[in-house]
């Protein structure tokens, strides 16, 4: 039998914690995806919105060394969504919500499979 673990964390930047602390906490978290990618080539795990991606940018904080090689790669998977979205949104809106993400993986080669 084989078993699979699904390491999990919740992006919800200001209902669960602060804007900054939950930033802190998932900057971390992408930190620790790539040391353990870089441990265990069966390793997977996917950013659960863009909006972790885009505010490192936005503060100048580099990504980890690694982290565009494996996304690149498809071990650490990006998603197009900014942040939880809303059942309100028309397709213009979500269109707009994609665009950041859709410009930094074509700008880095990293394929976008999910929203």
């Amino acid at each position: 039998m084989k078993v699979f673990l699904i390491q999990h964390s919740h992006s919800d930047p200001g209902y669960t914690h602060p804007r900054d602390e939950v930033w802190r906490h998932q900057i971390r978290n992408i930190e620790l995806s790539v040391q353990f990618a870089r441990r265990d080539p069966e390793y997977r795990w996917n950013v659960e919105c863009f909006w972790m991606i885009d505010e490192a940018l936005r503060r100048g904080s580099p990504l980890p060394d690694g982290f565009l090689e494996l996304a690149r790669q498809g071990r650490i998977a990006l998603t197009a969504t900014f942040l939880n979205g809303s059942d309100h949104l028309d397709a213009e809106d979500f269109r707009r919500m994609l665009r950041h993400a859709r410009a930094f993986c074509d700008q880095h080669g990293i394929p976008l499979r999910s929203a």
